[in-house]
């Protein structure tokens, strides 16, 4: 019997290889097939009961061509011979009907050998059951219900994903890897009623099976017990640590949400980024360095091309300080008269492409984030950013809610403070940046520890 993950690679392959013979034979100009299969395995609990899981197996197939420079784009779920003939057809009726771009300059083209990156899948994660995750879920919920009375979960998701993508186009790219990845997300609030805590999260993700439920579930708890003691904040400037995942989680920590769009060189052509003209321009102390690094074996970031085939590379964003530049996929590249980074990446609703980071990569010092609350006088602890992903990508401007927030008195922590709010803008926190943790955490999109900074502008209601 065939490995399971050949079977995928080779399922992957014959499709995009079954659209591209489909666009030859119906005259294409220019083709493109991306074609990628996922199996999910999930687990869900709320109000601390499993709910149960599901296993979902999803194809997905984007197919672009181009006729005389118009593109068209269409998507199919099947991977049978008639629909993926019938995406192609779709595809090249709909570029007859769009309007010519005068940009357009090709697909990309291979740009030599990929590179061989470990620890992006392994194989273990491909065998784990149901009653795996069930058991994860449980031992998620006991150790929360273990730290504290009056701790409740709220929520928490497991999950087991396999991947597999193939990219094939005209200009040559045969492309095909396959990955896979665990998650754990826990939720908790501490009290009842009135005297209810903020929601508070914690994470892992990791391109192994070897996810801790236990301390998830702990640390998530002892963070919603921490909220019971209240403290009064207060108008001012002050000192602010970061937690990891206040910085890195994809949805709302705040340089994930803002540097994933700010260093796409689309952002930097339409001039919708703050960081538009500061290339060559200190921005942080020089302790700060942040990479594009989607190379590192076991990184959940890690890839060996992207989402066009163009190889993958390690791409510096800020050096010592200085921001160095941004990200490209090979149209926008192409616009901007630079060369593709290996950073195209395809929104899988609508099979637009653009670019973006894929693991942006914070370098970190030696403290711990004990070791940084330790050397605060007076300030914030922030865990939580309520409403990060409302921040303006263009300005850079953004306001929080600390969600949970922690005053600091004199290296300690002695309370939460419910309401306080930040505001400011992202070059204030870069170049604020007083101590960088050496707690790294791999969110996926983002590997980073906490930030100590200073100068933040704290309001209360």
């Amino acid at each position: 019997m065939m490995p399971q993950r050949f079977a995928c690679e080779l399922e992957a392959r014959d499709a995009a290889q079954t659209a591209m013979a489909a666009a030859e034979r119906q005259k294409c100009e220019e083709a493109e097939a991306f074609v990628c299969l996922t199996g999910t395995k999930s687990m869900s609990v709320e109000h601390n009961k499993i709910l149960g899981g599901s296993v979902i197996r999803d194809s997905q197939v984007f197919v672009r061509v181009v006729d005389r420079g118009r593109m068209g784009v269409a998507f199919t779920n099947s991977l049978d011979a008639d629909s993926l003939k019938g995406c192609v057809s779709a595809a090249k009726r709909l570029a007859k009907a769009n309007d010519v771009d005068p940009k357009w300059c090709g697909f990309a083209g291979r740009t030599g050998p990929y590179r061989t990156i470990g620890g992006i899948e392994d194989e273990s994660i491909e065998s784990i059951t149901m009653d795996d995750l069930r058991n994860g879920a449980r031992a998620m919920v006991d150790s929360a219900l273990a730290e504290a009375v009056g701790i409740t979960v709220t929520s928490c998701q497991l999950d087991a994903v396999t991947r597999t993508i193939a990219v094939y186009n005209t200009s040559g790219v045969e492309a095909c890897f396959r990955d896979a990845r665990t998650s754990a997300n826990c939720g908790t609030v501490s009290g009842h009623g009135s005297t209810v805590s903020p929601d508070c999260y914690d994470g892992r993700v990791s391109r192994s099976a070897d996810i801790d439920y236990s301390a998830v579930g702990s640390t998530c708890a002892s963070v919603a017990r921490a909220c019971a003691v209240s403290a009064e904040a207060r108008t001012e400037e002050s000192q602010v640590i970061f937690a990891p995942g206040s910085i890195g989680f994809p949805f709302n920590g705040l340089l994930s949400v803002i540097l994933s769009r700010a260093c796409s060189g689309e952002s930097a052509i339409q001039k919708t980024t703050f960081l538009a003209g500061l290339k060559g321009h200190r921005v942080g102390p020089r302790q700060l360095t942040i990479t594009d690094d989607p190379l590192t074996a076991g990184l959940v970031g890690s890839r060996p091309f992207d989402d066009e085939g163009v190889a993958s590379r390690r791409t510096p964003i800020i050096a010592d300080g200085v921001f160095r530049g941004f990200v490209w996929n090979s149209y926008h590249g192409s616009i901007a008269k630079r060369k593709s980074t290996g950073n195209a990446v395809r929104d899988l609703s609508t099979g637009y492409v653009t670019s973006a980071p894929h693991n942006i990569s914070v370098k970190p010092g030696r403290r711990s984030l004990h070791d940084l609350v330790s050397e605060v006088d007076r300030g914030y602890l922030v865990w939580g950013c309520q409403g990060a992903h409302t921040s303006n990508v263009e300005t850079g401007d953004f306001s929080f809610v600390a969600s949970p927030g922690f005053l600091i008195e004199r290296g300690a922590i002695v309370g939460c403070v419910k309401g306080a709010m930040l505001s400011g803008n992202v070059l204030e926190i870069l170049s604020g940046i007083e101590k960088v943790g050496g707690d790294v955490t791999d969110f996926g999109n983002m590997v980073c520890p906490s930030l100590l900074v200073g100068g933040m502008k704290v309001t209360t209601a």
